[in-house]
């Protein structure tokens, strides 16, 4: 995508909303340092935002044009848990068991009815109409 058009294009893709989601995660990062996993939808902009915050994996995962030759190198078990991310309604707990497991300490998922307040050491640190950041603090 970043390819295709040029920087400044993409960066202006990011909505108001989803820089307000990782100016909050930033927040974290100056109590912690932060290693994040992310819905799609927000994942790239994590990057292009915030230097500060490290992700789990990077769009070369999703992006099948973005092979960067390291693509082979995610574990099944990795890959299983990107797929959980796309519907965290039905897999909320399987993702907060799986960050953990990973050592992630900041979860971003697309919002969600019921979603839990709590759940393991993962608790809801931050939301807006369209992202739920679960967060260990």
């Amino acid at each position: 995508v970043m390819a295709l058009m040029g920087y400044e294009e993409y960066v202006k893709k990011c909505t108001t909303e989803q820089k307000e989601v990782i100016r909050q995660v930033e927040e974290l990062g100056k109590e912690q340092e932060v290693l994040a996993v992310a819905d799609d939808s927000i994942l790239p902009y994590v990057r292009t935002e915030s230097a500060e915050v490290s992700l789990l994996y990077g769009r070369d995962l999703y992006q099948p044009g973005m092979d960067l030759g390291i693509v082979d190198m995610y574990s099944e078990e990795l890959l299983s848990f990107y797929e959980a991310m796309k519907n965290p309604e039905d897999t909320i707990q399987d993702i907060l068991a799986s960050a953990d497991l990973y050592g992630c300490n900041v979860v971003i998922v697309k919002q969600f009815e019921d979603a839990p307040r709590k759940m393991g050491h993962f608790e809801r640190y931050y939301d807006t109409e369209n992202y739920i950041v679960y967060a260990i603090q």
